[in-house]
Parts: structure tokens; sequence; C-alpha cells
């Protein structure tokens, strides 16, 4: 059932991103809070200089890091919002993984090199222009980091010199974010196709049948979770995409899927919350979201966290 909901001032436009027992949010344009993720308690209020803040947020290790519209990407302490450190020229969304941020640089429309800055000081560790066009997303997994390019390009760079290793154009192309977990990485085509992507070395190993524009995929293990365009959530096997259940609870997906802790949760049209059976698609449980999610949720600990309507954050016990 619901553990706790909180209204911060300035509302809730996204998020929340959660580390060291705070879920960080962006709230109106030019705040970011910090919450008690056990009691949703507003610990801090940040003012993020140069306006609205775009994008998304990533925290780990006690720090949450968010790139303010002025093109400045800020590392903010967890616990009490004072700025570590700022990093200048970026563009769009942080990714991080191992010690490290990856994001686009500011350098121009046409082409933006991906940054590869390290976490604790904002250093820069590399930079690559490899990519297609720029870099619209990047995610990054087991020793490389995978991109997507404005033309279409998905391409793998190893982690400690941004070396290429390869590039595919999956489906004609992609824009998707890359969705990277056991060993492959999903994205969406042009002809509205998943595509499943060998992560070493690039090989698409299968691909869905016309999903529509998708949602991001969850995945966790040897199972992807994808949304048709019907709005039914369906299993795959991550190895050749074999259909392994599909479920039509709450009305179809609204916000999600998200897969974490032995559960895969998502928000139906129906203003629930549902917590679903990995193995079967069934029921686990389900909690009504007052007015419905507006954002994927988050899950952390023994909750999970939901951006709902009315700028409020709904803690939801796991």
């Amino acid at each position: 059932g619901l553990l706790w909901t909180a209204s911060p001032d300035g509302g809730v436009r996204f998020g929340p991103a959660i580390t060291s027992g705070v879920a960080c949010v962006a709230a109106n344009n030019v705040a970011l809070c910090g919450l008690d993720a056990a009691s949703g308690q507003t610990l801090w209020r940040q003012t993020i200089p140069g306006g609205s803040i775009t994008w998304s947020l990533a925290a780990a290790d006690g720090t949450v890091y968010i790139v303010g519209n002025d093109g400045v990407l800020y590392a903010l302490r967890a616990l009490n919002g004072t700025v570590r450190w700022k990093v200048g020229g970026v563009f769009g969304g942080p990714s991080l993984a191992n010690g490290a941020i990856y994001i686009a640089s500011a350098a121009s429309a046409a082409n933006a090199p991906l940054y590869a800055l390290r976490a604790s000081d904002g250093r820069r560790l590399w930079s690559s222009e490899a990519i297609n066009g720029g870099v619209v997303f990047a995610s990054a997994a087991g020793g490389l980091v995978f991109a997507t390019g404005q033309f279409g390009s998905l391409s793998a760079l190893r982690t400690n010199d941004g070396t290429e290793v390869w590039n595919t154009k999956p489906g004609g192309g992609t824009q998707s974010n890359p969705v990277v977990a056991g060993g492959f990485v999903y994205v969406t085509g042009q002809d509205n196709r998943m595509y499943a992507i060998r992560a070493s070395d690039g090989t698409p190993l299968w691909s869905t049948g016309d999903i529509g524009q998708m949602v991001l995929p969850a995945a966790a293990g040897s199972t992807v979770y994808v949304v048709d365009n019907n709005g039914n959530l369906g299993a795959l096997r991550a190895r050749d995409g074999r259909r392994l259940w599909g479920t039509s609870l709450g009305g179809g997906v609204a916000q999600g899927p998200v897969a974490a802790g032995g559960a895969v949760y998502m928000a139906g049209n129906d203003g629930n919350l549902y917590a679903v059976d990995p193995g079967t698609g069934a029921q686990t449980w389900k909690t009504a979201i007052s007015g419905g999610a507006m954002a994927v949720p988050v899950a952390a600990g023994h909750a999970v966290y939901v951006a709902a309507a009315g700028n409020r954050l709904d803690a939801v016990h796991a």
C-alpha cells in the first residue's frame, strides 16, 4: 500500500532519482528538491542557475546529477543539495555507470560528441566524435557505452578510452534510448520493431513485429518486457525473442514497465500501480495512484516511487 505522499514546494516535474536514502526530484522550472525517501519530508531545495531544468536526473553514491537549461551539468550532494562540481557545454540527460558519466556535448546541433566525465569531480576522461551526427542517447554497461546518433546509428564504444568497437543501423536507423541488460542491447528501429543486439559485437539477433512507437522496454536477466501498440505488456526471452507471456492488466500500460527486485512494476491506464510476477505476468498486488502516474515508476529499496497527478510524489511499499 501507500507509504507516503508528498507535494514539495514547486511540485514534481520529473524524477525521482534515489541515492543515500534521498529521493531527488526536479520541482518547478528552477528548483531541485531532496526528499527523505522513507518519509517524504523535504530535506532541501536548491535553485539551479540558468532557469528551466532540462532532461533527466541521475543519482549514485550520494550525488545527484542534473543538466540545467544553461547547458551546465550540476553534481549536488543528495543529503543537503550543495553543489559538488559543475561542468558546462553539455546537452541532454546524464547516463551514469561505474563511476563515470556519459553525456552529449553541446558543441553544435550538427555534431555533438560523447563526453565521458569522472563522476567524482567532473574531469573529462575522453570525448568521441565517432557517433554519426552526434549523440542523442547513451547507456553504459559491461565495459561498453552504447550511443544512438542523430542519423540513426547505434554505436558501442569502450568505456576506458572511447574507442568505437562497432556500429549498426537497426531497422533502418534508431533514435531510441538503448536499454542494456544481460549482454544484449535493445532499441526500436524506424520500422517500429524492437531489435535485440548482441552487446559484444553488434550482431542483430532478433526483432519483434511492428509494436508501434514503443515505450522503453525493461530488461532483467534473461527476459525483456515490452509494451505493444495495444498497451499490453509482454515478456520475451532475451536469447531468441520467444514470447513467454502477455497481459492486458490495468487496461494497458500507462507508464513503465520497470523490472527490479524480482518484480515488474507498471502503472495501468486505470490509475493503479501494479506489481507483476516476472515469470507469469500475474498480478502480485495493486495500489491506487490518485489521478494516475505521470512518469515511469522508480523502484529503490523497499519502495516504488511514482510521480503522480497534482505535482505529487507517491511512495508505495514494494
